[in-house]
């Protein structure tokens, strides 16, 4: 039984005791409005298979964005009904695979946060900056591309490494960075 049943149980048996009257009609018409609530936000809780749907399988590729992965579990895991918390985290963690799935395996996760702890320190931002400038790095222009779409890759390069490194830092620190990033974009062009 939910605490939102027990509680509303509790209530019932209160206006059961109250003596007839009208002090007993208003506890049963604020009953009847308190339960449709109940089932209104009952009803907006997701079930198991629409969480499950929402989660995707994550494997810690590069190509994965592990912030996106995070947003997601935070909100299914927000919308459920806490009976049924262990079974979608139990299903959660069947949709690791890869590396993500070797890291976590053999580790106590009692909650989808404590997997997204252990996914953060080895997939976090550094991981994501070191293949952002990898790649940034790695560009060159393909044999019969045009300098207009080789120049497009390298800043969107660029621009992805620059969001990665600026995540939560002062606007000076941001300028900073960003010039030396399109400094060192425009000698991987120019080369």
């Amino acid at each position: 039984m939910s605490e939102i049943d027990t509680v509303l149980e509790w209530f019932f048996n209160l206006a059961g005791r109250v003596a007839e009257g009208e002090q007993r009609n208003n506890y049963l018409a604020h009953l009847g409005v308190l339960t449709e609530q109940i089932e209104l936000i009952k009803m907006s809780k997701l079930s198991f298979d629409s969480a499950i749907r929402m989660l995707s399988e994550f494997a810690g590729l590069p190509s994965q964005d592990l912030n996106l992965f995070e947003k997601k579990c935070e909100f299914v895991f927000k919308h459920i009904e806490e009976a049924i918390v262990s079974n979608v985290l139990e299903a959660l963690l069947c949709n690791l695979s890869g590396k993500a799935l070797c890291i976590t395996q053999h580790k106590t996760i009692e909650n989808y946060k404590d997997l997204i702890t252990i996914l953060k320190a080895n997939f976090g931002n550094n991981f994501w900056e070191t293949y952002l400038s990898k790649q940034l790095n790695s560009i060159t222009q393909a044999k019969f591309e045009k300098v207009q779409d080789y120049a497009g890759r390298v800043e969107l390069a660029l621009y992805r490494l620059i969001n990665e490194m600026t995540k939560d830092k002062t606007i000076t620190e941001s300028k900073t960075i960003s010039k030396v990033l399109t400094t060192q974009a425009q000698n991987i062009f120019s080369d």
